[in-house]
């Protein structure tokens, strides 16, 4: 694997270690490389 490898889009959920089921934050992380 390279650092190549993770360039992308990527869409991301989860919580908080303490909270409980619920989902705490939602989003979207974009990973380039220039």
């Amino acid at each position: 694997m390279t650092i190549e490898d993770l360039v992308g889009t990527y869409s991301i959920e989860g919580s908080n270690q303490d909270a409980v089921s619920d989902i705490s934050y939602k989003g979207t992380l974009t990973l380039s490389l220039d």
